[in-house]
């Protein structure tokens, strides 16, 4: 059995919590445990410090109990080593008494920002918060849940009789040392030894500028038998016709003589100055919008922070928010609320299925983005959506 949990932990074949269930039901099943230590193991009071521990640090992160802190703290840094003498101290402070993994969630979103302000490689930062969080735990019972399983451990053990449990600083006499060596090893050598890594983000918002639209020429279009320069697909604003796929035939040098035919591929380039414009427009006129994702809000966040076109979203609603993702309704509907919209009168844009289906779930006209993120086998047309663009600046004309 303990062969087959190492192998099966090593390969990751299934999870490590239904990997010692099995473990544990059957060592039962063959007596080597009994119900009463099966359950005993359960009812362990270390296993439920731990959980509200998670629970107390899940609870800090989403009330923003120490945004307003780490805010106040962290601004005032210029310098790669005065942040990291921040972080370092503030971060292995609060994680002797925390769950690292919220304490880190709630710290990235900060240590992304400020790297991108001073313009220092977050690659630089993001390793030393992982380690300014572990020496922290180091330094008390309840920084981490392994000092808890050995205090566990001592307690049930009968070896040595009459030995005391471990009590809450027992660990600082060693965790402190490692805290302060680790602090001046980060300080003086971290900026040194760790690369310079280009940033996933800004490579993400960098192709952005430029989009790709696939549009397929179906029978019954008044396109057919025309040229490019007849079909008016020659000086569109903001989208260039850089390929026709014909079959096996790639047109890749498209004339403004270029013949257009049933089932034709059209491939267009375009940036997303027509998007700016499309936001532009909206603010101007005092129209609301807001920004309804599936994505978690730990990668939306940034994102929009970072992007000038999304910066002035009035909402940002990502799914880990809210519980549930589209199709379900409910994102939109919370976004309508948090705007004070009227479900009728507002239009959901979206590049996939999901955000067509949560529009109607939540009673709103939908349209589709055809710049969007759309797979080959996307059958828009089936999706049942009230609009379909293929330029951002169609749109201008419905609100």
């Amino acid at each position: 059995m303990l062969l087959f949990i190492i192998v099966t932990l090593y390969k990751e074949w299934i999870g490590p919590g239904f990997t010692f269930m099995i473990g544990i039901i059957t060592l039962g099943i063959f007596g080597i445990l009994t119900p009463t230590e099966i359950l005993a193991g359960f009812a362990n009071e270390q296993i439920a410090v731990i959980i509200l521990l998670l629970v107390m640090g899940d609870f800090i992160r989403q009330s923003a109990v120490l945004d307003g802190l780490f805010n106040r703290m962290f601004s005032k840094a210029t310098s790669v080593r005065g942040f990291l003498a921040r972080m370092t101290l503030v971060v292995a402070g609060f994680s002797a008494f925390l769950n690292n993994t919220p304490l880190v969630a709630i710290m990235m979103p900060f240590t992304y920002n400020w790297g991108k302000r001073n313009g220092i490689s977050v690659s630089k930062l993001l390793i030393p918060l992982s380690y300014a969080a572990i020496l922290g735990g180091c330094a008390t019972l309840i920084g981490t849940s392994t000092n808890l399983i050995v205090n566990g451990l001592v307690t049930d053990q009968y070896i040595i009789p009459g030995l005391r449990p471990l009590n809450i600083f027992d660990f600082t006499a060693v965790g402190l040392p490692m805290i302060i060596i680790g602090f001046f090893y980060l300080l003086l050598f971290s900026d040194k030894l760790l690369p310079v890594k280009k940033d996933v983000l800004d490579d993400m918002e960098a192709k952005t500028r430029e989009y790709m639209v696939e549009v397929q020429i179906r029978e019954g279009s008044d396109i057919i038998g025309k040229t490019v320069e007849e079909a008016g697909l020659r000086n569109l604003k903001g989208l260039f016709l850089v390929e026709v796929i014909r079959g096996p035939l790639t047109v890749s040098a498209v004339s403004r003589s270029t013949m257009l035919f049933k089932d034709d591929i059209l491939i267009f380039a375009g940036d997303t100055k027509t998007i700016a414009e499309m936001i532009k427009h909206l603010d101007q006129n005092h129209i609301p919008w807001g920004i309804v994702t599936n994505k978690p809000s730990w990668l939306a966040k940034p994102i929009v922070a970072n992007t000038p076109e999304l910066s002035q979203s009035q909402v940002l609603i990502c799914a880990d928010q809210v519980g549930v993702g589209k199709p379900d309704p409910k994102p939109l509907l919370i976004a309508a609320e948090q705007m004070a919209l009227v479900h009728q009168t507002t239009l959901y844009l979206g590049d996939a299925k999901s955000d067509i289906d949560a529009a109607h779930a939540a009673g709103m006209k939908s349209a589709v983005a055809m710049w969007g993120y759309l797979a080959p086998e996307d059958q828009v047309e089936e999706w049942g959506a009230h609009h379909r663009f293929i330029l951002p600046g169609e749109t201008l004309g419905r609100f």
